[in-house]
């Protein structure tokens, strides 16, 4: 089967396979290794090619790995894409490649691989960099930063939930886990999309589940902040043993 060329190209996986998601074409790529695998999930705008620095610290601790491609993201064809849909690439790259013992996912990613497991994925942790907590909230947040109209935010939220018919926020999708997870939050405090007061309550719903912050990165440089992925990485060590 032929597959787009991997985005990650300093190191390349050891396979790629086709996935869906909402119905769209998506990718996984995946790196073996002798332990539990773990799934990159990015979030709106990001693709497989920012876990880069993720990857080899994941293989060096003995897991296997797997990064996505979601609808309309990389490689993958598509001009839509949703948390809906990154979570239903979540679980077929699950069905090619896994069953998934951890995510590690950034901004929408967060309430993607909540709904991934509210779905039945077998998750036994998370870790949330930069967590997109309130999709309205972030809507505001986004418009401001980006110096857009305030009064073009209504428009955008009946759009959604024409769309999705369903509230899309991580504490709802959190409701629906039957079995949670152990969870991480990793947030810069001055982030300047996704607010650290909303990860801050998120963190609270579950028993167990841990904040911790990376000052100085904001939202997207997060994913490459070394406090980030070595906060992540130990997390997982934790709660999810290659032994």
């Amino acid at each position: 089967m032929e597959l787009p060329d991997a985005p990650l190209q300093t190191l390349p996986p050891s396979d790629a396979h086709r996935a869906w998601g909402g119905g769209a074409q998506a990718f996984a790529y995946f790196w073996d290794g002798a332990g539990p695998t773990v799934a990159l999930v990015h979030g709106w705008g990001g693709c497989a090619g920012i876990w880069s620095l993720w990857v080899g610290q994941l293989l060096r601790a003995g897991y296997r790995v797997v990064s996505i491609d979601a609808p309309a993201h990389g490689a993958a064809p598509g001009n839509r894409a949703s948390a809906p849909a990154i979570a239903g690439t979540v679980r077929a790259a699950s069905r090619e490649v896994g069953p998934f013992a951890a995510t590690v996912s950034h901004s929408l990613g967060a309430i993607a691989s909540t709904l991934a497991a509210a779905d039945g994925e077998p998750l036994l942790a998370m870790v949330h960099l930069a967590a997109c907590v309130e999709v309205d909230a972030t809507l505001l947040e986004t418009a401001r930063y980006l110096d857009l109209p305030r009064e073009r935010i209504p428009a955008l939220r009946e759009r959604l939930a024409e769309r999705f018919g369903e509230d899309l926020t991580l504490t709802t999708a959190m409701a629906r886990v039957a079995r949670p997870a152990k969870v991480l939050f990793v947030h810069d405090p001055e982030d300047p999309i996704m607010a650290f007061a909303n990860a801050e309550r998120a963190a609270d719903l579950w028993e167990g589940t841990r904040c911790e912050t990376v000052a100085g990165v904001g939202h997207e440089r997060i994913v490459m902040a070394r406090g980030a992925i070595q906060a992540g990485i130990a997390f997982l060590k934790e709660h999810l043993p290659t032994d």
